[in-house]
């Protein structure tokens, strides 16, 4: 659980990539018309990363804001943990090179500090509601990846 309680905030303990919360947010823009802020800071894996933002995509509107982090990890800082593999960032390349039209990289906030753990990783929304996402995963990888989010949802019922 959560050691901190604020009446603005609202904790949802589930995996990301779950079913669940999707449904979750999907109730909550109902609830709340505003602008939503995603922070993805969870498994770093390239899969899941891409299947995240394919899962939160449908769900966000035009202004709404897209933060992926730790897109530094495997060479794109050299001193971040070399050799982890594909990363955050090679999701977020992989993603965008298919569905472009949907995110705009916002490059000011990248750079507004000089040094960021979560390069490429700033997006507005801008294309909510054009068209259809295309898959950067097999339907393979999906299922599999589904599967387990739903097992973890299970676990912390």
């Amino acid at each position: 659980g959560v050691g901190w309680q604020e009446p603005e905030v609202e904790v949802l303990t589930a995996p990301s990539a779950s079913t669940r919360m999707q449904e979750h947010v999907r109730a909550l823009r109902l609830q709340y018309p505003g602008p939503l802020f995603v922070i993805h800071d969870a498994d770093h894996g390239a899969d899941n990363v891409t299947l995240e933002l394919q899962m939160v995509a449908p769900l966000l509107q035009n202004g709404d804001y897209v933060i992926v982090e730790d897109t530094n990890l495997d060479g794109h800082d050299a001193a971040v943990m070399p050799g982890w593999g594909p990363s955050p960032y090679d999701a977020i390349v992989n993603f965008m090179a298919m569905n472009r039209r949907f995110f705009r990289r916002d490059l000011a906030r990248e750079k507004k500090w000089g040094f960021t753990q979560s390069i490429n990783g700033f997006l507005i929304v801008q294309g909510a509601g054009e068209g259809e996402l295309v898959s950067a995963l097999s339907d393979d990888t999906v299922a599999a990846l589904l599967g387990e989010a739903e097992e973890a949802c299970q676990r912390i019922s």
